[in-house]
Formats: structure tokens, C-alpha cells, sequence
């Protein structure tokens, strides 16, 4: 049979029909990925964005919250039912409320068409000014053989000079000086003494006290027995007296003008406030095992065998034998050198409410949404 060109021609007009056909779909399939790839890449770009803005949300939350309202901020007090501010070209929008753990605060921002929520519980914690040695002061420190701290560093301010043979570590940097405002607690001791129809005019002893939430002012001095509730203060323009076997109840705040004395086998719960303008003074072979904030512009006299936790603030300490001291000390300069020789020192057991007086600062303690 003859050869005939124009049949091989018939036969190769549908192959190449079906490469192009496929070159084009494989150009379409390619070109459509890169688009859905390209517009992926831009719609993960925005939702990054709208992460950072509200993580930067977050940070100014926490810095309102912190900052004096002299310094720009809005205070630890402050609540929020929605600020709105620019921020990367984006905006976000912080509310903070008030919650059982303290507070919650809640991040919403926008970037473009993406928005992205943070929320989380936090609560108000002492700046780590307070915290951040075992024992601190503005005065020299001898730390003598058979004295020890186990955990944490030792710190003195500038001009004053850590010895002795004692078990410790020298923390890298000077101490700040530390102390309390105590406009709070004057301000308190001021109103019991004004005589107003709040006030008990005279000494007086309770027995199995509850406050329900209410300060009792006395003009006069104070004696407690038995079981001290309620949540609130308890102000004396002389003594208080925690009496043998007494227990004070949570968030409970003691301020005494001159001295505040706890006897032995006293229970004092988490969050309490022990202030004594004098002195307070702490018997032997009392266990104060809960963090409670301690604050005296004088003295804090501890003694023999007893035990005390939380973060302390005082003007002078001294220590009795085989003291154990968990916590953070903070220590003034109304002697010229602190001796310690039996005592121990270990940094842990201040993650109580700090009280009035103190630089505060915000601790995150749950993330809700992330």
C-alpha cells in the first residue's frame, strides 16, 4: 500500500491537542498554587501581625497597671472597660477586670481583616526589688560561723561591707535601699486616735473575733485571744498583744502604734500584716510558718527557736539562736552592723498579697486564651 503523509498528519493532530492541553493545565495548576500559596503566605503575615500587637497589648496593660500615674501609668487599682489604642498599624483594645484571683486582663487586637484575643489572670505581687536576695541591708553584715543561708544571695548597700565565716553568697550587685511607705498604717493610727464614733475608746481584749470584712479602731491597746477572722484591720493606738494560742485569720492586718507582741504557739495565716512603729516582737518557739509581710521603721526582735516567713521589712533585726527565717529580709540602718550566728537564711515562702507601702508590680498566673 502506498505511504501517505497527509494520514500521519491525521494521527498527530490529537497528540499534540493533548500536550498543550496538558502543558496548560499544569501552567493553570501551578500558577493557581503560587496564588494560594502567595495569598497564605500574606494571610499568615496578618495573623502574625495581629499576634504582636496583641502581645505588645499585653505589655501595656501590664505597664498601666505598674507605673505611677507621675510616670505616665494608671496605678495597680486601675480597670478598664475598654481602651482602644494604635499601635503597628494595627490597633488593640485592653479590658481589665476585676476577678477572685485578682484580675483579669483581656487583649483584643486587629490587623487588617485578622483579630486575635489574649486573656489571662494575674494578680498584684511585691516588686522584686523585695524579693530578690535572702537578706538585704543598709548597714554591714556579719554573717559568723554557724549562721547560713541555704538559698539565695546576701546583699549590702553601697558603702557597707558583708564578713564573716558563715555559709553564703555574695549577690553580683549592691542592694537598694529599701523601705516602707507607711503614710497607710499613720493615716490609720491617726483616725483611731481622733476619737470618731468608729473608735473604742478604751483597751480592750477580744475572744473568738470576727471582723466580717470591718477595721476595728481602738483608742487604747489590744489583747486577742482565740480565733481572729474577718479580712480587715485591726488598728491600736498603743499595744496589740497576740495572746498564747491565738490564730489570725487570712488578709487580717495588726498595726500597732508602739508594739506588737506575738506569744508562742500563735497560728498566723497567709496574707497577714504584722506593723509595729516600735518594735514587734516575735517570743521564742513561735512558728510562723505562712508568708505574711512583716514591716517595723524600728525593730524586729525574733526569739530562740522560733521560725518566720515572708518578706520583712525593718529598720533593725535581731535574731535569737537557731532562728529559721524563710523569705526575704530587707534590713535598714539604725545600727551600724547586723550579727548573725545561729540563724538560716532560705529564700522561698513570699508569694503572699503585698500590703500597702510596697512597689508592686503585676504576676501572671493562668493564660486563659493564648
Amino acid at each position: 500500500m502506498p505511504y501517505n503523509k497527509n494520514l500521519k498528519k491525521g494521527y498527530m493532530i490529537p497528540f499534540v491537542f493533548i500536550i498543550v492541553i496538558a502543558l496548560a493545565a499544569i501552567v493553570y495548576c501551578v500558577t493557581h498554587l503560587s496564588t494560594l500559596g502567595i495569598k497564605n503566605i500574606g494571610l499568615k503575615i496578618e495573623q502574625q501581625k495581629a499576634l504582636f500587637i496583641a502581645e505588645a497589648g499585653i505589655n501595656k496593660a501590664i505597664w498601666y497597671l505598674t507605673a505611677p500615674p507621675a510616670e505616665g501609668g494608671k496605678g495597680i487599682a486601675w480597670r478598664s472597660t475598654g481602651l482602644t489604642e494604635e499601635f503597628a498599624g494595627g490597633n488593640y483594645t485592653i479590658i481589665v477586670e476585676d476577678d477572685p484571683v485578682g484580675m483579669k486582663i483581656t487583649v483584643i487586637s486587629t490587623y487588617c481583616n485578622e483579630q486575635r484575643t489574649l486573656q489571662l489572670l494575674a494578680s498584684e505581687d511585691f516588686s522584686k526589688l523585695y524579693t530578690r536576695y535572702a537578706l538585704s541591708a543598709d548597714s554591714d553584715l556579719n554573717i559568723e560561723l554557724g549562721a547560713k543561708v541555704k538559698k539565695g544571695k546576701v546583699a549590702v548597700t553601697d558603702g557597707h561591707q558583708i564578713t564573716g565565716e558563715g555559709e553564703y553568697v555574695i549577690g553580683s550587685n549592691m542592694a537598694p535601699v529599701l523601705t516602707t511607705d507607711t503614710t497607710y498604717y499613720n493615716n490609720q493610727i491617726a483616725y483611731a486616735e481622733s476619737g470618731g464614733p468608729e473608735v473604742v475608746g478604751h483597751s480592750a481584749t477580744y475572744t473568738d473575733l470576727d471582723l466580717n470584712g470591718l477595721p476595728l479602731y481602738v483608742e487604747g491597746s489590744v489583747t486577742l485571744n482565740g480565733n481572729i477572722i474577718g479580712a480587715a484591720e485591726i488598728i491600736s493606738t498603743r499595744d496589740i498583744n497576740v495572746k498564747n494560742g491565738a490564730s489570725i485569720g487570712e488578709k487580717i492586718k495588726l498595726i500597732a502604734k508602739n508594739y506588737l507582741d506575738i506569744e508562742d504557739l500563735t497560728t498566723i495565716k497567709k496574707d497577714v500584716v504584722l506593723y509595729g512603729g516600735e518594735a514587734i516582737l516575735i517570743s521564742p518557739n513561735t512558728k510562723l510558718t505562712d508568708a505574711v509581710t512583716i514591716i517595723s521603721p524600728k525593730e524586729l526582735n525574733v526569739g530562740d527557736y522560733s521560725e518566720i516567713s515572708g518578706v520583712v521589712n525593718v529598720g533593725k533585726l535581731a535574731l535569737g539562736r537557731d532562728v529559721i527565717v524563710e523569705g526575704s529580709i530587707s534590713i535598714g540602718n539604725l545600727v551600724g552592723a547586723h550579727v548573725f550566728n545561729t540563724s538560716t537564711f532560705i529564700d522561698e515562702k513570699h508569694d503572699q498579697a503585698p500590703p500597702p507601702g510596697f512597689e508592686k508590680t503585676v504576676k501572671i498566673r493562668k493564660w486563659l486564651k493564648r
